[in-house]
C-alpha cells in the first residue's frame, strides 16, 4: 500500500488494486480501463466524465 493515504482525520479512502481512489469522504470513484475517472457519485450527485480520443 505504499503512495496510499488510508485517511486524514476523520477521513477514509480506498483503492483499487491499481492504486487509483474509489472512495473518500461520501464519494464513490470510478475508472476505467486507461485509468480515467468516468463517474462520482457523491450523496444524490452523479457527475460522469467522458474523454475526447483527440
Amino acid at each position: 500500500m505504499s503512495n496510499r493515504l488510508p485517511g486524514c482525520g476523520r477521513d477514509r479512502y480506498g483503492y483499487n488494486e491499481w492504486g487509483e481512489l474509489t472512495t473518500r469522504r461520501d464519494q464513490q470513484l470510478e475508472w476505467n480501463a486507461q485509468g480515467q475517472l468516468t463517474r462520482v457519485i457523491s450523496g444524490n450527485t452523479e457527475t460522469h466524465y467522458g474523454y475526447d480520443a483527440l
